[in-house]
Protein backbone atom coordinates (compact mmCIF):
# COMPACT_ATOMS: atom_id res chain seq x y z
CA UNK A 1 0.00 0.00 0.00
CA UNK A 2 0.60 3.28 -0.97
CA UNK A 3 2.18 5.66 2.13
CA UNK A 4 0.38 8.61 0.62
CA UNK A 5 0.98 10.81 3.60
CA UNK A 6 4.81 10.52 3.61
CA UNK A 7 4.51 11.38 -0.24
CA UNK A 8 2.81 14.53 0.46
CA UNK A 9 4.86 15.36 2.91
CA UNK A 10 8.29 14.76 0.75
CA UNK A 11 5.97 17.06 -1.55
CA UNK A 12 5.43 19.93 0.61
CA UNK A 13 9.04 19.69 1.57
CA UNK A 14 10.07 19.36 -2.25
CA UNK A 15 8.28 22.22 -2.94
CA UNK A 16 9.12 24.39 -0.37
CA UNK A 17 12.40 24.19 -1.39
CA UNK A 18 11.95 24.85 -5.39
CA UNK A 19 14.04 27.26 -6.90
CA UNK A 20 12.74 26.74 -10.61
CA UNK A 21 9.29 25.75 -12.05
CA UNK A 22 10.91 22.65 -13.16
CA UNK A 23 11.77 21.95 -9.71
CA UNK A 24 8.37 22.54 -8.75
CA UNK A 25 6.88 20.39 -11.96
CA UNK A 26 9.88 17.47 -11.13
CA UNK A 27 8.26 17.96 -7.03
CA UNK A 28 4.51 16.73 -9.08
CA UNK A 29 6.15 14.46 -10.68
CA UNK A 30 7.55 12.42 -8.32
CA UNK A 31 4.37 12.90 -6.10
CA UNK A 32 2.67 11.58 -8.96
CA UNK A 33 4.74 8.59 -9.04
CA UNK A 34 4.73 7.64 -5.53
CA UNK A 35 0.91 7.75 -5.18
CA UNK A 36 -0.43 6.52 -8.83
CA UNK A 37 2.36 5.49 -10.72
CA UNK A 38 2.78 7.39 -14.27
CA UNK A 39 4.34 6.04 -17.39
CA UNK A 40 4.25 9.41 -18.62
CA UNK A 41 4.19 12.73 -16.95
CA UNK A 42 4.51 16.12 -18.44
CA UNK A 43 3.25 19.30 -17.98
CA UNK A 44 2.06 21.67 -20.62
CA UNK A 45 1.47 25.47 -20.69
CA UNK A 46 -1.47 27.31 -23.18
CA UNK A 47 -1.39 30.41 -25.35
CA UNK A 48 -5.27 30.56 -25.80
CA UNK A 49 -4.61 34.29 -27.80
CA UNK A 50 -2.78 32.08 -30.17
CA UNK A 51 -4.16 28.42 -30.29
CA UNK A 52 -0.67 27.25 -28.95
CA UNK A 53 0.25 24.86 -26.40
CA UNK A 54 3.83 24.06 -25.05
CA UNK A 55 5.19 21.18 -22.81
CA UNK A 56 6.66 22.71 -19.62
CA UNK A 57 7.58 20.10 -18.16
CA UNK A 58 8.23 16.23 -19.57
CA UNK A 59 9.52 12.84 -17.86
CA UNK A 60 10.58 11.63 -21.36
CA UNK A 61 12.51 14.17 -23.29
CA UNK A 62 13.76 11.50 -26.01
CA UNK A 63 10.05 10.79 -26.86
CA UNK A 64 8.67 14.35 -25.50
CA UNK A 65 11.03 17.06 -25.55
CA UNK A 66 9.52 20.55 -23.58
CA UNK A 67 10.89 22.30 -27.02
CA UNK A 68 8.76 24.30 -29.07
CA UNK A 69 4.99 24.53 -29.80
CA UNK A 70 1.94 22.92 -30.96
CA UNK A 71 -1.80 24.01 -32.57
CA UNK A 72 -4.03 23.19 -29.30
CA UNK A 73 -6.88 20.52 -30.53
CA UNK A 74 -10.29 21.29 -29.59
CA UNK A 75 -11.19 17.90 -28.50
CA UNK A 76 -12.88 15.91 -25.86
CA UNK A 77 -9.22 15.97 -23.94
CA UNK A 78 -9.58 19.69 -24.14
CA UNK A 79 -13.04 20.03 -23.07
CA UNK A 80 -12.65 18.19 -19.82
CA UNK A 81 -9.40 19.85 -18.81
CA UNK A 82 -9.53 23.67 -20.02
CA UNK A 83 -13.12 23.77 -20.78
CA UNK A 84 -14.18 22.13 -17.32
CA UNK A 85 -10.87 21.87 -15.28
CA UNK A 86 -11.29 18.39 -14.58
CA UNK A 87 -9.00 15.56 -14.90
CA UNK A 88 -9.11 13.78 -18.21
CA UNK A 89 -9.54 9.81 -17.19
CA UNK A 90 -8.46 7.68 -19.92
CA UNK A 91 -8.81 3.90 -19.19
CA UNK A 92 -8.27 2.32 -21.88
CA UNK A 93 -5.64 2.51 -25.20
CA UNK A 94 -8.58 2.93 -27.31
CA UNK A 95 -10.01 5.80 -25.03
CA UNK A 96 -6.61 7.36 -25.35
CA UNK A 97 -6.45 6.78 -29.13
CA UNK A 98 -9.68 9.31 -29.08
CA UNK A 99 -8.14 12.51 -27.97
CA UNK A 100 -4.24 11.98 -28.52
CA UNK A 101 -2.84 11.25 -32.20
CA UNK A 102 0.36 9.36 -30.70
CA UNK A 103 -0.99 7.23 -28.32
CA UNK A 104 0.88 4.36 -29.22
CA UNK A 105 4.02 6.00 -27.94
CA UNK A 106 1.65 6.81 -24.62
Amino acid sequence: MTDTAQARRAFDADLAAAATPDDAYAALHRLAQAVVGAKLFTVMTVDMTAGLARRAYTSDPASYPATGTKPIEMNAWFEVVHGRHEIFVANTLADIAKVFPDYQLI
